[in-house]
């Protein structure tokens, strides 16, 4: 995240043209499920009915992990 790897921090800034979400709903995002708030991601199993779906709870598991939780 820091771009230490390659050089390119991954702010806000750099995702939003990759992603297509605003800067401003990248950073309302972060600092909502932040290590500061108790917060809890839930997903419903509607995913499960897509091809590719079995990364969708490690990608949860992840989100959380990169908010310090």
């Amino acid at each position: 995240l820091l771009g230490q790897y390659d050089g390119i921090p991954k702010t806000p800034a750099w995702a939003s043209p990759i992603c297509g979400t605003p800067v401003e709903d990248i950073e309302w995002f972060a600092q909502a499920i932040g290590k500061e708030r108790k917060v809890a991601l839930l997903h419903s199993f509607a995913a499960a009915r897509n091809k590719g779906a079995e990364d969708f709870p490690q990608m949860l598991m992840m989100i959380g992990a990169l908010g310090g939780h």
